[in-house]
């Protein structure tokens, strides 16, 4: 569930809702001092006659990460990766390995003599290369891979206002990821029920710049921070659009399972395999190619299935806790013109140069991933 941050906007006094204040009177949370001097502000904000610096608010920051230079994918991901390497290389041999490993039972024990298993190995490569896309579904799965190798986080950041020492709360929402595949974005927002665990509180120091008396400029530094990021089921919700339509050409094409099917044609294999069988007599009179087609369609189907209930399972079991956000630094600045406004304002409305580590847990020591930030305005906070 999307996390509900309060939305107040920070008091702003201007010279003209302090003479409607009067000479003798306060205005709520402000300091009378006499009618010719400022009053007494928090730290964190700046007052020129009268106008308060705002940096409070929610800023919607993006994050760049690359995985794919940090070794970050999981065991079960690259297991799957080097299987489709061989079945790439070797695709007979390979074919076989699979089912094997993952569905016990489903090629004959006779399969396995060194004599059969050999020519069998050559049917088996004529079939697929006759019937299965074999370089699509390498795709397919290596394509879910690349999704993670580089992305762009998109967080909200919510500054609160800053104490008298200058601290300041800060927190930090992940809200969506952009995966890249072929170049092009595929934005899949953080699932309902994993929100609150990719939430976190951080602490923070704001400093306001010298230029404050002209803009709500300010050095900020962002503490560490930990949470949790649903990263293989984000994964498995972007492949769909992202990967297996555009292999495919199927815009219906969902799951890994249906863009496998899309790509190989199990009935017209196992036929072609069973009739290689009968005429190569290496079975003698056993072989029948009624008795051989359903199993080597069956071959052909368990492989497929294998493979995409393995790449499923994995992409939706990684899952990646305790990532910590350190080391934080940027600027707030009072830019004009933007999208909202036309001039300077008294009021933050971009984060800019942006500096922060992204520790990612691993076996060992944790990956650090250097990363940028930056974003703009989308909201009030007190």
């Amino acid at each position: 569930m999307f996390r509900n941050f309060r939305m107040t906007t920070f008091a702003a006094l201007t010279a003209v809702a302090m003479g409607a204040v009067g000479c003798n009177d306060s205005a709520p949370g402000v300091t009378p001092t006499g009618p010719t001097t400022n009053p007494t502000l928090p730290t964190g904000t700046t007052s020129t006659n009268g106008t308060l610096d705002t940096f409070a608010g929610q800023y919607t920051v993006t994050s760049p990460l690359n995985f794919a230079a940090h070794d970050v994918f999981p065991g079960p991901i690259s297991d799957l990766l080097n299987a489709l390497t061989e079945l790439n290389q070797k695709p007979g041999s390979a074919l076989l390995d699979i089912v094997n490993a993952f569905s016990p039972g489903t090629v004959p024990s006779w399969a396995s003599s060194d004599l059969v298993k050999g020519l069998l190995n050559g049917f088996l490569t004529d079939a697929l290369s006759k019937y299965v896309k074999i370089q699509q579904i390498t795709m397919l799965v290596s394509g879910v891979t690349e999704l993670a190798n580089s992305m762009n986080m998109h967080e909200v950041m919510t500054v609160h206002t800053p104490a008298a020492n200058g601290t300041v709360n800060i927190e930090q929402q992940l809200a969506s990821v952009d995966f890249m595949f072929l170049d092009q974005p595929q934005s899949v927002p953080v699932p309902t029920d994993a929100m609150v665990a990719a939430h976190t509180t951080m602490s923070g120091t704001l400093t306001p710049h010298q230029d404050s008396a002209t803009q709500a400029d300010a050095d900020l530094t962002v503490g560490a921070g930990t949470f949790t990021m649903p990263i293989g089921e984000m994964l498995f919700n972007g492949a769909g659009p992202a990967v297996y339509q555009q292999i495919t050409g199927d815009p219906n094409v969902t799951t890994l399972a249906a863009a496998l099917n899309e790509l190989a044609d199990c009935p017209s294999f196992g036929s072609y395999v069973a009739t290689q069988i009968q005429n190569s007599g290496i079975l003698g009179s056993s072989s029948n190619i009624d008795t051989l087609t359903p199993i080597f369609t069956g071959i052909c189907t368990a492989a497929l299935t294998a493979i995409a209930d393995e790449a499923e399972a994995a992409m939706k079991g990684w899952t990646l806790e305790g990532v910590k956000i350190d080391s934080g630094r940027a600027q707030l600045l009072d830019l004009a013109p933007t999208i909202n406004k036309n001039s300077i304002d008294h009021i933050a409305d971009q984060v800019s140069n942006g500096t922060w580590s992204w520790s990612i847990p691993s076996v060992g020591n944790p990956i650090v991933i250097p990363s940028t930030f930056s974003g703009v305005r989308t909201g009030s906070a007190n």
